[in-house]
């Protein structure tokens, strides 16, 4: 893994090194980049990420177009953060990413709710909303990166309704 790596699907498809702004590449390459970190620790297949890059149209290139992208953003993110695995890649656990920052801080206050710790929920509740200002992949193309902007966006209103439902029961 790469210390002080760090990325952003919520709003545009960002990526950071120490506070140094990352040149993730063309549109295809930060859609495949995208793709990766929702998938994040977990194995995306050629084929899957060619469907969100291509959808119907995906040309016969497409595996050795792929290779090429991933193959530039190892050389951007580092060697280590995108690995070849089970017939695609995936992105290591252990990289920083909003969403997965998001969903962690969603449970840890979902949790503390719970357990009746109404201020603990509050501020777990809060800083997830804080991160999911100004929707999410921004910029990006095609039925896939709708789908998931969709998903994103409905985990963000759940939330909301979370945080509605603390707060009132806390008396405002």
């Amino acid at each position: 893994m790469e210390p002080g790596l760090h990325f952003s699907l919520l709003g545009p498809v960002r990526g950071w090194r120490d506070g140094v702004e990352l040149d993730l590449g063309p549109r295809q390459q930060r859609v495949t980049l995208a793709v990766l970190l929702l998938g994040w620790g977990r194995p995306v297949s050629v084929e899957d990420i060619a469907g969100a890059v291509w959808e119907e149209a995906v040309p016969p290139t497409a595996r050795s177009t792929i290779r090429t992208y991933v193959h530039r953003l190892r050389r951007v993110v580092g060697g280590s953060v995108i690995v070849s695995r089970g017939g695609g890649y995936a992105v290591v656990e252990g990289v920083g990413v909003d969403v997965v920052e998001f969903r962690r801080l969603v449970g840890e206050g979902l949790g503390a709710r719970g357990r009746a710790e109404w201020e603990v929920a509050v501020e777990c509740l809060r800083e997830a909303l804080e991160l999911g200002r100004g929707g999410a992949l921004v910029g990006l193309p095609g039925g896939f990166v709708e789908g998931e902007r969709l998903r994103l966006r409905q985990e963000w209103m759940g939330v909301v309704e979370a945080l509605a439902g603390v707060v009132c029961g806390l008396g405002g």
